[in-house]
């Protein structure tokens, strides 16, 4: 029997994913923004989804932002077993609750004050 093999482009995307990796975003935003529920994504994972989307010059309504992610590998960008409808408008509106409630020149101040990679 013949394997069925499914091939998605990594594109720019793969390249800022890892820089993203390298300095270490996605645990660092893990630590300072809160997590109000059980659920796949974490916050630090959804800002790296928010900045790779805002890298495809999308204008979708946030019900949408999954959509941007369908042919995208998106457990090689994001994160182990990660799918594009993990990335719903949910989780990217609890991410900007959180951000607005940590202050977001407070995290930018300890962003730029973190040791570099």
């Amino acid at each position: 029997m013949m394997e069925c093999t499914e091939t998605l482009s990594l594109a720019h995307y793969g390249i800022v994913a890892g820089f993203v990796d390298k300095l270490g975003l996605v645990e660092f935003l893990d630590r300072h923004l809160s997590k109000t529920r059980s659920h796949k994504v974490s916050s630090g994972q959804a800002a790296k989804a928010v900045i790779l989307n805002g890298l495809g010059f999308v204008e979708r309504r946030l019900y949408l932002f999954h959509e941007f992610f369908e042919n995208l590998p998106t457990e090689r960008l994001i994160g182990s077993g990660i799918e594009p409808h993990h990335l719903n408008d949910d989780i990217i509106g609890r991410l900007l609750d959180s951000l607005s409630e940590y202050g977001v020149s407070t995290l930018y101040e300890r962003i730029a004050k973190k040791p570099a990679v």
